[in-house]
């Protein structure tokens, strides 16, 4: 369960990441990238069921990584759908 808590952790990470950079000015974007970062550590603080400290957070690294890269696809995406 750790194991599931901390990559869905990583992904919201990687998701308030991509709102902090896209959608948001000023102070709050910095207080949403800072939101962004003390969720990323709190998922590699649950991070060590996925085999200890260090693979578990190198499995996290590349989970966020990814899901930054095809974040802006998915808006993209979405905005195109709804016209």
């Amino acid at each position: 369960m750790s194991a599931l808590l901390s990559v869905l952790l990583a992904l919201v990470s990687a998701g308030l990441t991509h709102v902090s950079v896209r959608h948001c000015e000023g102070r709050r974007r910095i207080t949403v990238f800072a939101a962004a970062i003390i969720v990323f550590v709190a998922a590699t603080y649950f991070g060590d069921a996925l085999g200890g400290f260090w693979p578990g957070f190198y499995t996290l690294i590349v989970i966020y990584t990814l899901a930054t890269a095809i974040t802006p696809w998915i808006d993209l995406w979405a905005r195109s759908r709804r016209g």
